[in-house]
């Protein structure tokens, strides 16, 4: 089994990061020094560079681009193809068609089954004949 060496850290890496702390600290101290004391600095920043501060305040326009190329096709997509075609075309049609065909069938069996024992003595006297007959003939 090879043990591998520690990684070895390039001088490079601190730097970054202490220019990396340095910029956010700067970032932190201009920050609580304009917004705090001087208000009319960034006022004036963000009349002298429009453009910028509303890309910067828009953040990129990521939320709109991704609006308009995910959220509104998915959406239409939605609701065109899933709830009227696939939902109200196919599902509600099957589930209503279900109810139809029990309603009907129950309507049949309804007419069949009146509660009256002389009439089932009737049917059940019916399908002995017709079995005999059946019998008889064969």
């Amino acid at each position: 089994m090879l043990l591998k060496a520690p990684h070895e850290h390039d001088p490079i890496e601190y730097l970054l990061m202490v220019l990396s702390v340095g910029v956010a600290a700067g970032g932190i101290f201009l920050a609580r020094r304009w917004y705090l004391r001087a208000r009319a600095v960034p006022d004036d920043l963000a009349r002298r560079w429009k453009p910028v501060y509303a890309l910067l305040l828009n953040k990129y326009y990521v939320d709109e681009i991704y609006d308009a190329s995910v959220v509104r096709p998915l959406m239409l997509g939605s609701e065109h193809l899933l709830w009227k075609r696939l939902d109200v075309g196919v599902i509600d049609w099957t589930v209503n068609a279900l109810a139809g065909l029990v309603a009907w069938i129950g309507g049949a069996i309804r007419r069949v089954q009146t509660g009256v024992t002389e009439s089932y003595m009737f049917v059940f006297m019916l399908g002995v004949v017709a079995i005999l007959g059946w019998l008889l003939l064969l």
